[in-house]
């Protein structure tokens, strides 16, 4: 809970004074105005104008301490850019492209003026600044995205309210010019990023990309489950490009389907970037382990990682209501292979390669129909890990 200022601190005693001599005056008032003895009422008008000059002392000192409206001269204009925050992921963003708040800032003087802009998620991030020196007749636009406070929202397991508190200052002045508070959610740590709403620009933003940041090759559960697939291996090894990259994905299907047993188990999932749920659930891949069960997301992801883990390039394809997962048939040829992950409990490796690919090319084929990219959208992990940046969450 943010703690309130000095300055606060001080508005609500001289507050809660007025309102204690207000209730007086009336009192006193009151009385002069019932009593009958006249000796009395010099006495009684002394002490309601006294009062009333304390009244009016008080006052003076509240006014004092009113924030000052914007200087005519400068021009603040604050946008939210997030309704919803994910927490796992935004430490992630980019501020530039994928801002929290942003603020415009107008400085139509002669004179150059120094403002500081700040932002922060009450009790859950950390405070972000910013210093701006504005030329005389400039506009600059502010981005912030505070850095989450990780103990804080750890924590989070479902969709949470929270406040996003923004202030411009001018430093030249040293006075608050703007100061605003925006409602906000925060998603749990376990919410699949498929879309967003730009509250400003009120457009959705595809976020499946984001989905590679829950491809973790490196997480002590996909290692373990990596050195069981060597031993179902023929050789005993996984080598990567090095080796026939087909027998080690055989060989991790079968871990999968034999000592996992992992069962398939339906839920609604929609990856339709224009109409998504902000907040579904996904398992990260050693929650999936652990469980032994999987949607179709899920398991791509899993799957994804093992393929990343023994030094393979994974993908995920979506389509409007489905996912299934791939891997580059030879580094930068740009040819992948894909496998349905859905069936471990009922078809082999051979029938659920057999099951990817017809599925790819029924997406394919929709997105050729009906021009709608959203029908057939490959996710190579690679890719996204070196131009974007996205990293492992674990």
């Amino acid at each position: 809970m943010t703690l309130p200022t000095p300055v606060e601190l001080k508005r609500r005693q001289l507050e809660q004074q007025y309102v204690l001599l207000s209730r007086q005056v009336d009192a006193a008032s009151q009385q002069l105005q019932s009593t009958i003895n006249a000796a009395d009422r010099p006495l009684l008008e002394a002490q309601v104008a006294d009062l009333y000059t304390r009244m009016e002392q008080v006052k003076a000192q509240l006014d004092a301490l009113a924030p000052a409206l914007p200087p005519a001269s400068l021009t603040v204009t604050i946008r939210p850019r997030m309704e919803q925050v994910y927490t796992a992921l935004a430490d992630l963003f980019d501020p530039d492209a994928r801002p929290l708040v942003e603020v415009e800032l107008r400085n139509a003087t002669a004179q150059p003026r120094r403002i500081l802009v700040s932002s922060h998620i009450q009790e859950y991030s950390h405070v972000a600044e910013t210093t701006v020196t504005l030329a005389p007749g400039a506009v600059e636009t502010v981005r912030q995205l505070p850095a989450l406070r990780k103990p804080a929202v750890q924590a989070i397991t479902e969709l949470t309210k929270a406040e996003l508190s923004v202030s411009v200052r001018d430093l030249d002045d040293d006075q608050i010019v703007q100061q605003q508070s925006f409602p906000i959610a925060l998603l749990a740590r376990n919410a699949a990023p498929i879309a967003a709403r730009d509250p400003h620009t009120n457009a959705w933003i595809d976020m499946t990309p984001y989905l590679a940041a829950f491809v973790t090759p490196n997480a002590p559960a996909v290692m373990e489950t990596l050195r069981r697939a060597v031993e179902r291996h023929p050789e005993q090894r996984l080598a990567g490009y090095q080796a026939d990259v087909g027998l080690q994905v055989n060989a991790l299907y079968d871990v999968l389907r034999h000592d996992i047993a992992l069962a398939y188990v339906q839920s609604i999932i929609s990856f339709n970037p224009d109409a998504a749920a902000l907040d579904q659930r996904v398992r990260l891949p050693a929650e999936t382990l652990r469980q032994r069960s999987a949607n179709c997301l899920d398991a791509a992801l899993l799957v994804a990682s093992l393929l990343e883990a023994c030094s393979l390039n994974p993908a995920l394809l979506l389509s409007r209501d489905h996912a299934i997962v791939g891997w580059e048939t030879q580094p930068g040829r740009g040819e992948w292979a894909w496998l349905e992950t859905i069936v471990f409990l009922t078809n082999d490796y051979a029938d659920a390669r057999n099951l990817g690919e017809r599925k790819a090319a029924s997406f394919r084929q929709r997105r050729e129909q009906t021009g709608d990219a959203a029908w057939h959208r490959l996710l190579s992990v690679k890719a996204l890990r070196t131009q974007h940046h996205i990293t492992p969450l674990e």
